[in-house]
């Protein structure tokens, strides 16, 4: 075999692996070449994102009521929660998918997690994929665009999909994802009868089943009736024993129907094998309830296989009417087995040892007779060469089997923790007789398979979450492996002794052998030519990669395959969307024949954590997803931050400066001061091992940036509250001198007292923590549930008033027995600092059907009667604080949203999803539009309506003559009317902020529409006002980011004149004539500090300040209150309604007006009365008009 030459300057070819290329073993080393200390030393796994998913649904219990979770859908049809009386359309901006991602280099495009494919059997080029919980979506053009089709089914988590074979219009589909504790639970079958077009769902329960909450796991039709299907049925959590507890049993197993599915009998229990699988020793031989995998063979279909978690391979031999366990059990002959063991004896297995960089061979131990061996095992069944026959003979089997490998180190034959290794894997089985007898496939060391399910982080074994073992249907020889991924792998050279080691990110994600498994080939090699490094790794010499190649990757984590055989093309489902391999040579058992493609497009099926919108632009936005780390969308499409890989968690803008942004990806945090990228040397690493070896983050980083000085920030971590004053260069903490209860689970920092920081955590406990004194106050109310809080919020505008959510189930809860404390509520509200609490859930009630947890919270700042939550199953709102909801999500599919986020200032509402990314809309709403439209000296009472582009005013002078216009405007329209041609007249008029366009009806012209293209757009805020002196307002736009003021003055409008530099992010524009000359003046507002500045136009534009009047929850409403020609600056707090002036004509003296107003008003101003004074004024929402 050829070397590597040892050379620092050489490359080597991938061609020279030819005697090699089965030999290659993962040590599980993920991200430890990418950018040297900089990543944290808490790695991702499957389970860490599902132990923070699901244990916040399951608490306070120890397990998520099965049965007990209502759908938002049901309970719209049963009238018990109405939706919305307005047209709120929803638009999805993605990511679908994300482009760029260039972790290993790549330029790929992935989007969620897929977790099943199905091949229309007689147009190849019609797809079906199923997603974790993104619903179904249809190719017909093989894979290269992608609709969705089910989003109208109540559960979009997908896990199987088949065609009919004797009628491919008809198809079926299971929901529920059996095998990862971020699943969302199934609702029965679906069923398609226009090939995939459109979709019913099956009765889900009945008298001899019930669905609900679980997984089908597995399904098959009858080849010659396309009413005879089999399904397996599966819990939706494999976990840790006494963690979470299973459905009961008699709800889980094997269950056929003979009417298409309208009805169901159970032909086999599964059984509950939990309690004998977890020896101390063993904290991974984790486990479902129920059965899993499923196949049919079509030449005979009375021959059926299926697995079950820990319960080995079932055989039936009637058509699913009766099972025969066809593995070995524990315990035979000693009554009722105990679980399964490996089909046939596993003696030895290698093990490659880091420290002596060498191969050993080591005697696999038994476990105890109680112990089962295995758990989640998947099959591959040959279809071709059979015929229609009783004989099993004709009848090849593959079984890929999840484990954890006990090694007998010391060589004593008995197993002791402290020296002997347990080895998380999966290990491949194969039968030629249909399962009468087994041979176990080896392993690398013993000229065996590859290790497409070895340690992931040497504390998860990922054969339960990712494990696919998929048969050609045309070739028995021919078989697909898939699993995760290996990041470097010794080279064996002898395999005993490897003399150099390669890194390579994301290689061995697929294998192939064509000759029945005698020889494997690595689809996905990732690289081919490798050039030595001056690194050792374990002692051996270092080589790494050249370049990544798109065409010989894929994204790890296999959940799926499916052939296309006739045209040489396998489609892999992963954590990344979809893809296609394709063959180009004319051979299989060289990389170089292999040759991948992303097929992703239009597929938006992200799963978020968390996420942040640019304070401004509302074409910026960022946030985490389930292991496709992070993105940011340039309001055209999504680009990878995914330097690091792995799982996403949060992303946040700096209020001020949205230059630094943060990200968490999972267990750390990070910040970059340039705005974001994909190079790693553009970020920091905030919060590690530098803070203390007895504290970490958590897996999803839960962190809060002051809004007045967003300097601070805070981060939750293991022992408590930590924070910075410098953006996390350097920390201080725990800013709670005591204990707290329960894992911390939410924060925010109060906008009126940024040394408040609120806290919630994982046992319903409430905190405030002075960051002073280091205090922490526990104002948890009695009636509170002893829930997870999902999310705390400080009203924007009242000191001492909080919000809280909660995740879980009221029945949890109320379960005192259970560990409840007998108290039920989603969503509460403190009025006084957490002395009182009140319960905002309204009819959110287990009474009318609603009991699903609460991941997220927005409240609206002009109005915080209005509330918006997100739940497991989609979103909600509420118009009088809390004491009716509604379905607030006309347009969206029936998706878990994880975080809601509304941006005041670009007036957007944006929702991450679980599983179908980041929608956004315009809330429905009204703004003061009062101008003298009619030119009699007096304001007219003008609002406007931006969703319809209404305008309603009432004349001065008249209690009934009212003005309307319609349609003028959109939902991204900002109301700018004045006077633009100076006739006294004030025009309706609008800014577009997406497209930097204006119109206005000119009352000169008739109300002729005129228009001004192409000036401002995102990010950029109208600023009218009149610069020039002449009467006439000018367009003018404000950008925050840059401070820039532009105007199109009325005497010159096609030129762009810079009328001012000075201002930024977080700031307000105010513009007008402070100084009385005639000319406007440049003024901000700063919302969070309440600081004024002012450019006097009659001192040279000079600036002007003062601090301290207003802040957060005042409202700038500057108008000429004393009647001396100049504009004063005001406030209004929108919580009191008191109103507060600072009048010029008493050298600025701070004036209480009135207390007019408060929450649920809209604030207005104008002369009502013609006096030459501003007169306060609101309007009422929702309500009966104008005061």
């Amino acid at each position: 075999m050829t070397s590597i030459s040892h050379a620092s300057n050489s490359t080597a070819s991938l061609d020279s692996r030819k005697d090699c290329r089965r030999r290659w073993l993962s040590v599980g080393c993920l991200g430890v070449f990418i950018s040297a200390g900089l990543v944290a030393t808490s790695l991702a796994a499957p389970d860490a994102a599902g132990d923070w998913f699901w244990r916040q649904r399951a608490l306070p219990a120890a397990s998520v009521p099965v049965g007990q979770g209502l759908s938002l859908r049901s309970m719209a049809k049963a009238g018990v929660v109405s939706a919305t009386n307005n047209d709120t359309t929803w638009e999805a901006i993605g990511p679908a998918p994300i482009l760029n991602c260039t972790m290993t280099g790549t330029g790929s495009t992935y989007s969620g997690r897929a977790t099943a494919i199905a091949v229309h059997p007689l147009d190849p080029d019609t797809l079906l994929l199923g997603t974790a919980q993104g619903g179904i979506w249809r190719s017909t053009n093989s894979g290269q665009a992608f609709t969705p089709v089910a989003d109208t089914m109540p559960s979009l988590a997908i896990k199987v999909i088949r065609f009919a074979p004797s009628n491919s219009n008809i198809v079926y589909a299971g929901s529920g994802e059996p095998h990862s504790k971020t699943s969302i639970f199934g609702m029965g079958v679906y069923k398609s009868v226009d090939a995939g077009s459109t979709w019913t769902a099956l009765p889900n329960t009945g008298a001899d089943w019930d669905f609900r909450y679980l997984s089908i796991s597995g399904l098959q039709v009858n080849p010659t009736n396309a009413d005879e299907l089999v399904v397996t049925v599966a819990d939706v959590l494999p976990d840790r024993v006494n963690v979470f507890q299973p459905p009961p049993t008699s709800r889980t197993g094997i269950f056929k129907s003979t009417d298409g599915g309208q009805t169901w009998r159970c032909v086999q229990t599964a059984t509950d094998y939990r309690a004998y699988a977890f020896p101390a020793h063993d904290p991974y031989l984790s486990s479902g309830v129920g059965f899993m995998d499923l196949e049919l063979y079509r030449a005979n279909p009375a021959f059926l296989f299926a697995t079950e978690y820990s319960g080995g391979i079932w055989r039936s031999t009637d058509g699913g009417e009766t099972w025969l366990r066809i593995t070995p059990v524990k315990n035979p002959g000693g009554g009722a087995a105990i679980g399964a063991n490996f089909p046939t004896n596993v003696s030895r297995f290698s093990y490659f040892d880091g420290n002596s960089a060498t191969f050993s061979n080591y005697l696999v131990l038994a476990r105890m007779i109680t112990t089962p061996e295995l758990n989640r095992i998947e099959l591959g069944l040959a279809q071709a060469g059979g015929t229609l026959t009783t004989n099993l003979n004709s009848v090849t089997l593959y079984a890929g089997c999840g484990t954890v490998l006990l090694l007998d180190v010391n060589t004593n034959g008995l197993y002791d923790p402290a020296i002997d290794f347990d080895y998380p894997m999966a290990v491949l089985f194969k039968s030629t007789n249909g399962g009468q007898a087994w041979t176990w496939m080896g392993d690398w060391y013993n000229e065996g398979v590859p290790a497409y399910c070895d340690i992931f982080d040497d504390s998860y074994e990922d054969a339960l979450y990712d494990n696919t073992v998929e048969v050609n249907p045309a070739n028995p020889d021919d078989v697909i492996l898939g699993g995760n991924c290996n990041y470097a792998s010794p080279w064996p050279d002898p395999i005993s002794n490897p003399v150099r080691y390669l890194q390579t990110p994301w290689h061995g994600v697929v294998f192939r052998t064509v000759d029945g498994g005698s020889n494997w080939v690595d689809t996905t090699p990732a690289a081919i030519t490798y050039v030595l490094t001056t690194n050792l790794w374990n002692g051996l010499p270092l080589y790494t990669y050249t370049e990544i190649l798109t065409n010989k990757m894929t994204h790890p984590d296999v959940h799926a395959a499916a052939y296309d055989w006739s045209a040489d093309r396998i489609y892999v489902a992963q954590d990344g969307g979809l893809s296609r391999v394709t063959l180009t040579g004319t051979g299989t058992n060289s990389f170089t024949d292999y040759n991948w493609a992303d097929l992703n497009n239009g597929l938006g099926t992200l799963q978020f954590f968390q996420f942040g919108s640019h304070p401004n632009d509302p074409r910026v936005i960022q946030g985490g997803m389930q292991d496709n780390a992070n993105a940011c969308w340039n309001g055209t499409y999504w680009t990878a931050w995914d330097w690091a890989g792995g799982d996403g968690t949060i992303g946040k803008f700096d209020p001020l400066n949205p230059l630094t942004v943060y990200i968490g990806m999972q267990y750390s945090l990070y910040r970059a001061d340039n705005g974001g990228s994909n190079l790693a040397e553009d970020w920091t690493l905030l919060f590690d091992s530098r803070i203390g070896s007895d504290t970490d983050l958590p897996f999803v980083t839960l962190m809060a940036i002051d809004p007045v000085n967003p300097t601070n920030i805070y981060v939750v971590s293991t022992s408590g509250l930590y924070g910075s004053t410098n953006r996390g260069d350097t920390w201080s903490g725990p800013l709670n001198s005591q204990a707290l209860a329960g894992e911390l689970t939410a924060l925010d920092v109060s906008p009126h007292d940024t040394n408040t920081v609120w806290l919630g955590t994982s046992a319903g406990r409430i905190y405030y923590v002075d960051t002073h004194t280091r205090q922490a106050t526990d104002v948890t109310g009695a009636n509170l549930p002893n829930r997870w809080v999902s999310k705390i919020k400080a009203s924007p505008n009242v000191r001492d008033t909080v919000y809280i959510t909660l995740s879980g189930y009221d029945t949890n809860s109320l379960n005192v027995t259970n560990g409840g404390n007998g108290h039920a509520g989603h969503v509460f509200k403190s009025t006084d600092r957490g002395q009182t609490w009140s319960n905002l859930s309204g009819n959110l009630t287990r009474t009318n059907g609603f009991d699903l947890p609460v991941a997220a919270l927005a409240v609206d700042p002009l109005n915080e009667n209005r509330l918006w939550i997100g739940t497991d199953d989609n979103l909600l709102v509420t118009t009088n604080g809390g004491t009716n909801w509604a379905d607030y999500s006309a347009g969206m599919p029936a998706v878990a949203v994880m975080d809601l986020e509304y941006n005041i200032r670009t007036r957007y509402l944006m929702a991450a999803t679980f599983g179908r990314s980041i929608w956004r809309t315009i809330p429905d709403t009204v703004t003061d539009v009062s101008a003298d439209f009619d030119g009699d000296g007096t304001t007219d009472l003008t609002v406007f309506q931006p969703r319809t582009g209404t305008w309603r005013t009432r004349l001065s002078g008249s209690d009934s003559n009212l003005f309307s216009l319609t349609n003028f405007g959109q939902v991204e329209c900002t109301a700018v009317p004045g006077d633009y041609d100076g006739d006294g007249k004030a025009d309706p008029a609008v800014y577009n902020g997406a497209t930097g366009d204006w119109q206005a009806q000119l009352s000169s012209l008739e109300y002729a529409v005129v228009s001004l293209t192409g000036f401002g757009g995102a990010a950029c805020y109208a600023a009218v006002a009149d610069y020039d002196g002449d009467r006439k307002l000018d367009p003018a736009i404000y950008q925050p980011d840059t401070g820039t003021w532009s105007v199109r003055l009325s005497a010159t409008p096609d030129v762009t004149a810079t009328l001012a530099e000075f201002g930024g992010a977080g700031l307000w524009p105010v513009p007008a004539d402070f100084d009385g000359d005639g000319l406007a003046d440049p003024a901000l507002y700063n919302s969070a500090t309440g600081e004024w500045q002012v450019k006097f136009s009659g001192s040279g534009y000079a600036t002007e300040t003062a601090t301290g009047f207003g802040g957060p929850g005042y409202l700038p409403v500057t108008g000429d209150y004393d009647g001396d020609g100049k504009a004063d600056p005001a406030v209004v707090d929108t919580a009191t309604g008191d109103w507060y002036a600072m009048m010029s004509n008493n050298d600025y003296a701070i004036a209480t007006l009135l207390a007019f107003g408060g929450q649920g008003t809209l604030v207005l101003g104008g002369d009502f009365d013609g006096d030459g004074k501003t007169d306060p004024a609101f309007y009422t929402f929702f309500g009966a008009g104008v005061v």
